[in-house]
């Protein structure tokens, strides 16, 4: 009951600030009943979540996006709440128990919700693709620009907060390219985000691959499930170009190329992540636990910055969720004969179509890195034209034993 009355507290908040995206087509109202949250996963789920839409006029809900093909329709929970505390939720009869009542759902399926003598209908008619693999597949497909098809994709979850997405696509000049992404549920306290480096020593610079760097966190209380390259750096010393934190170290607090768009990714001294500016830096110094530099922010607050140019390359990103608890890692290579990448306004559509609302782009070109565990051994999954070059330091995904 104490959720039921937390989650329709919440429910009343997003809708006075009118930015409800589950749920209701209109107001609650006391003398009507009716769903006021419908989803199949648990609510307000930071990775793998579904989004419903719940139409009070017509009596239908339906999810956003389509599932995943193959997914298993035939013993589903639903996660509701109703304006009347859940009191009286029916299938056939059969009352209704949010999270707990199992149902088939391959056929359209009929809820009565009864209350102060009222009945209404809502029939719930879940959506699944006829080809996508994945979440992310669905998603590049439905909501960005530029991508023409998805060629396959597939998805695999490296630990319930650790979800791996691999996605081949065909943009809109016929080019093939693949998307790799990590999402990562920061608020599940198995799992910590790490700085990684060539060189543990500021000023002794070096470069190895990112399979090596992440390789070398393997073994006692760490287990390495991902990891990305990080900063652009010098190709002849192994120095990155900004800031580098790592475990509280610092090694480098300045930023070679200083302007208004250079960042850096961040996870701070109380565990919260942060995409700042160079200009925010002095502010947050002392607050930085690990700490990787980059150069454009790709997106702030839910936008593609303005302003990126059109020059392509194969991109690595490090992006978050609005409200900071959802990691998003990421790199698009290009495979066509003539390698060029992809804009970083590409890549923010792609990142913006997941769920980011804060990306900065990372060290590109040969240097992106996609590490992920397989099979429990560590492997680069990309493969860039001149192949896994070394990199001054990176962002890794570990997993507390």
């Amino acid at each position: 009951m104490r959720t039921i009355k937390l989650m329709r507290q919440i429910y009343r908040v997003m809708l006075g600030l009118g930015i409800l995206v589950l749920g209701a087509c209109e107001k609650e109202t006391s003398s009507d009943n009716h769903f006021i949250y419908f989803s199949i996963t648990e609510p307000y789920q930071r990775i793998g979540g579904v989004e419903f839409t719940i139409d009070n006029r017509t009596g239908t809900i339906q999810n956003v996006d389509s599932l995943p093909a193959g997914t298993d329709l035939t013993a589903l929970k639903a996660f509701f709440v109703t304006n009347h505390d859940n009191d009286a939720v029916y299938i056939h009869g059969t009352k209704q128990v949010s999270g707990v009542t199992v149902n088939d759902f391959s056929s359209p399926v009929t809820y009565r919700v009864e209350a102060s003598g009222q009945k209404r209908e809502y029939t719930v008619n879940l959506k699944v693709s006829e080809a996508r693999q994945s979440q992310a597949g669905v998603k590049l497909q439905n909501l960005t620009g530029f991508i023409k098809g998805v060629v396959a994709d597939r998805a695999e979850w490296l630990h319930e907060a650790v979800r791996l997405s691999e996605v081949q696509f065909i943009d809109k000049a016929d080019r093939a390219l693949t998307f790799y992404l990590f999402e990562v549920d920061l608020t599940n306290p198995e799992v910590a985000i790490r700085a990684t480096t060539a060189s543990n020593q500021p000023n002794q610079w070096a470069t190895k691959t990112m399979l090596d760097q992440a390789l070398m966190l393997e073994g006692g209380a760490s287990r390495v499930l991902g990891a990305v390259n990080g900063d652009y750096f010098d190709s002849l010393t192994g120095a990155p170009e900004s800031i580098l934190y790592v475990d509280g170290n610092v090694l480098k607090s300045s930023f070679d190329i200083p302007n208004n768009n250079s960042g850096f990714f961040a996870m701070r001294t109380d565990g919260k992540a942060a995409i700042g500016s160079y200009e925010n830096y002095p502010i947050v110094m002392d607050k930085l636990q690990q700490a990787v530099g980059g150069r454009e922010r790709i997106m702030l607050d839910g936008g593609i910055s303005p302003g990126l140019g059109g020059s392509l390359d194969h991109r690595t990103a490090v992006a978050t969720s609005l409200d900071l608890k959802t990691l998003y890692l990421a790199v698009i290579e290009d495979s066509s004969p003539v390698a060029v990448g992809v804009s970083l306004a590409d890549m923010g559509s792609c990142l913006r179509a997941m769920g980011a609302a804060h990306a900065l782009n990372l060290g590109g070109g040969a240097a992106s890195s996609f590490v992920a565990r397989q099979n429990d051994n560590l492997l680069a999954l990309n493969r860039p034209a001149d192949g896994l070059i070394g990199v001054s330091n990176g962002i890794a995904i570990i997993i507390k034993n």
